[in-house]
């Protein structure tokens, strides 16, 4: 398992110091308004960098919407193509579909009305994806960020109905364990898992064995289980950047005491 860091480019070479393989950088924050100069000297930094940003979250913009009268299906697939040939170039290789204000569905808005937009919405970035050798992960997101794609079984279901080759399915234990979710939809979701996201369960904070223990080791389990290897990102709130080495520790040993 390769085990990285949910970081600004900023912070990357301190997270790579306390042994993280990769990190991953929001989509929307460093790439939608970058200009082709701030890009190559972003590109340019990366020659002294030890590791690359695999996967980027934040794939939307909240500007974007994609569910409601306001989706905007003329901007999505230009935005998607100015990003994604850029996040491949500096190494991507997953991206997290959250953006859940991008997604929101108004009061108004048929349900499946909403779903086929989301189905849409994930056909264009598969594709975009596609073409440069980048996935689309689904994130499910808790009700109090989102209500559309809460739980990992939603994910599934709008991955088997969109049915392309480059989208599947993230699990993330913070929206996992707030959703009270069953490990059964984790098995469920077997082989089309593509990304997880970990923090401490509630609180969001560094996980450690005095705040996570019970429902990380469960997860693991789980993950070793369906046969899950890829990649494992930190999304947490750091109250010292020094807990991002210590909860690298306790997730790798973790993750090896549950194999």
């Amino acid at each position: 398992m390769r085990f990285g860091i949910c970081c600004s480019p900023e912070s990357s070479s301190l997270m790579a110091d306390f042994g993280y393989e990769f990190v991953e950088w929001p989509l929307s924050g460093t790439l939608a308004n970058i200009s082709e100069e701030e890009f190559q000297n972003l590109e340019k930094s990366l020659e002294h960098l030890p590791v690359r940003p695999e996967a980027w979250n934040v794939m939307l913009p909240a500007s974007i919407k994609v569910v409601g009268p306001e989706a905007d299906f003329e901007a999505l697939p230009q935005y998607l193509e100015r990003t994604f040939s850029k996040a491949a170039r500096l190494g991507g290789e997953i991206i997290v579909f959250g953006s859940g204000k991008s997604r929101f569905k108004p009061d108004n808005w048929e349900t499946q009305h909403a779903r086929e937009q989301l189905i849409k919405t994930c056909m264009i970035a598969g594709d975009t994806a596609q073409k440069y050798g980048l996935r689309i992960a689904i994130e499910p997101l808790n009700r109090g960020e989102t209500n559309t794609v809460n739980t990992t079984l939603e994910a599934l279901d709008l991955a088997s109905l969109v049915n392309h080759p480059n989208v599947g399915v993230l699990a993330d234990l913070f929206h996992f364990d707030l959703e009270q979710e069953s490990l059964q939809n984790l098995l469920a979701v077997g082989q089309t898992l593509l990304h997880v996201h970990v923090s401490a369960p509630r609180s969001r904070l560094a996980p450690n064995r005095d705040n996570s223990y019970s429902e990380m080791e469960a997860f693991f389990r789980t993950l070793h289980s369906i046969g899950y290897d890829h990649r494992i990102s930190l999304e947490c709130r750091l109250l010292e950047l020094q807990d991002a080495e210590t909860a690298l520790t306790y997730l790798r040993a973790l993750w090896e005491e549950t194999s």
